[in-house]
């Protein structure tokens, strides 16, 4: 069992930090906690941060905020945990602003290492953007941002990518692939059953043992041999590209269509992502009709169940057909979909209908970046 790992293994929790990054930040929260003065850890991510796999134990994110407690008895530490299942960074940066940064994190951990993986496929590039930019519009508002990577059984994941931005930003990079996966289970020194049930989700000591590697990062931050706390950090430009940077995220509270056709709205919706349109037959489209937009994603249910129909999306008069099936897969999850792309910002006319008979459909959010 992993009881006792980084024990007799030190050596993974050196390899689990990747990139070191510059301390400024860090160093400055840090001061701020041995004075006494509260402080913000925000957690941004997919099902591992939201704690899924870790069972009655504790997930990782638990494990760091009751080690910054611990460390500084005298602040009031607060946890903000924003991770939401099955999503990555596409999701992630449209939600960011409502789900963490409006609590005003001191230290804001990313983790969209696994979801994004694949997802070049909806647009080249998108998620290298879409992840970027939530990096930028973590220190932009001044949160120490930390990345940590996982990785799925067979060490897949966006590791390469991330790390490449983590350099570029010069921040800490810590990587579960390196530090558990290749030291510890593709070396044969622990089976992959020891540290998950499934083919991604940590179990309870799964999530002890990423939890030991951002602990680790901490830990080294903390030490006063490291930089001083007055360290600068400034944000360079992109790398790969921040047209994500001012969004919108709108649900059926935030936006009035022109046309509700013959979809209607409510509660229902997918896991937090409630409060958006259903159809459940052939008819009318809802339409919008949206403002100074460079890029429009949709995120819609994708369902497992035999009632999942087809949608058509037009844009400016160019339509194109999504199946929102996905029955015998593992379970629905909200799904997205870039439907207009421009360097130039332009008004949209957008016009979403069902187009299956007796099929459902559930459009759970608008997203304009702008």
């Amino acid at each position: 069992m992993l009881e006792g790992l980084f024990l007799d293994n030190n050596f993974a929790l050196d390899k689990s930090i990747l990139n070191m990054g510059n301390l400024g930040r860090i160093k400055n929260v840090i001061a701020k906690a041995r004075a006494g003065k509260p402080i913000t850890l925000g957690f941004l991510g997919g099902s591992i941060t939201a704690g899924s796999g870790s069972g009655e134990g504790k997930p990782y994110v638990r494990c760091v905020s009751e080690f910054w407690q611990e460390s500084f008895p005298m602040s009031e530490i607060t946890m903000v945990n924003a991770g939401i299942g099955a999503t990555g960074s596409i999701l992630g940066v449209f939600r960011m602003e409502k789900d963490v940064l409006s609590s005003k994190p001191d230290v804001l951990v990313i983790d969209h290492s696994v979801n994004d993986n694949g997802d070049e496929g909806r647009l080249p590039g998108s998620t290298r953007q879409t992840y970027e930019c939530v990096i930028r519009r973590g220190l932009a508002s001044g949160a120490a941002v930390v990345p940590i990577c996982f990785c799925s059984q067979n060490g897949a994941s966006q590791r390469d990518m991330n790390l490449l931005l983590a350099k570029h930003y010069d921040l800490p990079f810590i990587s579960v692939t390196d530090g558990i996966y290749e030291a510890l289970i593709a070396s044969g020194k622990y089976p992959w059953s020891d540290y998950s049930k499934d083919s991604v989700h940590p179990n309870a000591e799964g999530h002890r043992m990423a939890a030991e590697l951002l602990i680790n990062y901490f830990k080294k931050a903390m030490n006063e041999e490291f930089a001083s706390p007055d360290e600068r950090h400034n944000i360079p430009a992109p790398l790969f590209g921040d047209a994500y940077m001012n969004t919108e995220f709108f649900g059926a509270a935030d936006i009035i269509p022109m046309s509700n056709g013959n979809f209607e709205e409510g509660g229902f919706g997918f896991g937090q992502f409630k409060g958006g349109w259903r159809s459940e037959d052939v008819g009318e489209p809802i339409t919008f009709n949206l403002k100074g937009c460079k890029r429009v994603h949709i995120a819609y249910v994708r369902d497992v169940s035999p009632l999942a129909g087809k949608l058509e999306v037009e844009v400016n008069g160019e339509k194109t057909v999504i199946d929102t099936s996905f029955e015998g897969g593992w379970g629905s999850y909200a799904e997205t979909k870039l439907v207009f792309d421009s360097e130039k910002s332009h008004d949209v006319s957008l016009k979403i209908g069902n187009i299956t008979e007796g099929k459902r459909i559930a459009l759970l959010r608008i997203m304009v970046a702008k």
